[in-house]
């Protein structure tokens, strides 16, 4: 009883963040600035998404998954490069594994913690935790945690997160463990997990979602769009469709439904899975009728427009911004196809043009939708930008994505892309 009381009243304090802030907040951070992102980092969080995602799919077989640390460090850099408000750190060493964690508050201050976790032959074996200056009891930490995951999951499927792994060992900087969760499990756990994201933050269902990608598929093969064309059609298709069906109570929903969906049907299919299947079923192994379409002559420019609008609906700028810098320090890697201003450009576009129509009044609507028809109105100049460039010859001319040659590109096609028509109300 008196454990149970105990666990109350911790899960208590955590669940109050006013108390828990003032008691936690301190002005420098535990982690140091973050350094630049690189081709390496960009491989390397990869193949730890990948490789960990294969183990789960494989029924029988080698179930070992190693990781060293700098496979974390480089995953933590891309997590910070999107979400710059938090830092984190780990350190290898035979013992075990410790990974710092700094949060910055919107007052400035910083939320510092460190956990320590040591091999263990069955689940997560947390040794240590604090928060700021507040230690916690590391025995109660992970039950505590495991059963709120139950109470939000349901059927048990925090237990079997936590108990995913087992037979957990570290030689050097390289940690080396049995994946034991199943794929059954890992999707089970990544569905409800965004279904109550999803009904959390309000976002579109996917039977919404489907309602648009139906209405532009539709289009497309009554010949309403064409499917070769331009970009800029599929888009003022979608877009005027939610002005059209907005009320003063669900505009701001149906436009983020309307740019949800046309980023799973002209960008990409697997974007869906954030929300939960929208293509239907008879339709899955069908090619998108967006998949012709160009954005100034090309195809994944149109992709890389789409995407990046649909995840900025989907989160944040800055979010949406490191998917697709990531995936250009990716190709700038051998074997890509190397780091392109020219895709950073369709990037940043669909990332604003998402922003300037979440914060434009619904009356504006009708002016900027009757600018999408032409392609130079709500897309920059590209043809002068550098293009498909290997790793060295990014690194020789531009160093890193933090330097000021890197800075000085963006600002140039930012200032291109504030003074398209589609972003002037006048």
């Amino acid at each position: 009883m008196r454990k149970l009381l105990f666990v109350a009243l911790f899960l208590g304090i955590l669940l109050s963040p006013a108390l828990f802030l003032l008691l936690t907040a301190e002005e420098v951070p535990l982690v140091a600035e973050t350094r630049a992102a690189t081709p390496e980092d960009a491989l390397r969080a990869k193949q730890l998404v990948l490789g960990f995602r294969k183990l789960t799919e494989q029924e029988r077989g080698d179930r070992t998954f190693r990781f060293t640390e700098q496979d974390l460090n480089g995953a933590f850099v891309f997590a910070s490069h999107a979400v710059p408000s938090v830092r984190a750190r780990a350190d290898v060493q035979p013992g075990g594994v410790a990974v710092d964690v700094a949060v910055r508050l919107p007052t400035g201050k910083w939320v510092n913690g460190t956990a320590e976790f040591t091999p263990a032959v069955e689940g997560i074996d947390l040794a240590s935790l604090q928060i700021g200056q507040i230690g916690l009891p590391a025995g109660l930490v992970i039950p505590a945690a495991e059963q709120l995951l139950n109470m939000v999951l349901g059927d048990g499927l925090g237990t079997i997160a936590f108990n995913g792994v087992r037979n957990t060992r570290i030689t050097g900087k390289t940690v080396t463990t049995e994946v034991v969760l199943t794929k059954a499990d890992r999707k089970a756990i990544a569905s409800r997990t965004k279904d109550t994201m999803r009904t959390v933050s309000g976002f579109s269902t996917a039977e919404d979602l489907r309602g648009y990608w139906l209405d532009m598929h539709e289009a497309a093969t009554n010949g309403t769009l064409n499917p070769k064309g331009t970009f800029a059609q599929f888009l003022h298709f979608a877009v005027d469709r939610a002005a059209n069906r907005a009320t003063a109570d669900t505009a701001r929903y149906e436009m983020q439904t309307a740019l949800y969906a046309i980023a799973i049907l002209c960008g990409h299919p697997n974007l869906q899975f954030l929300i939960g299947n929208v293509v239907p079923q008879d339709l899955m192994r069908e090619r998108s009728v967006c998949a012709d379409a160009t954005l100034a002559g090309r195809r994944d420019l149109r992709a890389h427009f789409a995407v990046s609008a649909g995840l900025q609906i989907a989160s944040d700028a800055g979010f949406a911004f490191a998917v697709g810098e990531y995936k250009e320090l990716l190709d700038a890697n051998k074997g890509g196809s190397g780091f392109s201003f020219d895709d950073i450009a369709a990037d940043r576009a669909g990332i604003e043009f998402a922003i300037f129509l979440k914060q434009s009044k619904p009356a504006d609507w009708p002016t900027i939708i009757a600018r999408l028809r032409q392609e130079q109105d709500m897309f920059p100049r590209i043809d002068d930008l550098p293009s498909t460039m290997p790793q060295s010859e990014f690194e020789n001319r531009f160093g890193s994505v933090d330097s000021p040659a890197y800075r000085d590109m963006l600002a140039k096609i930012d200032a291109r892309i504030s003074r398209l028509p589609v972003f002037s109300l006048n």
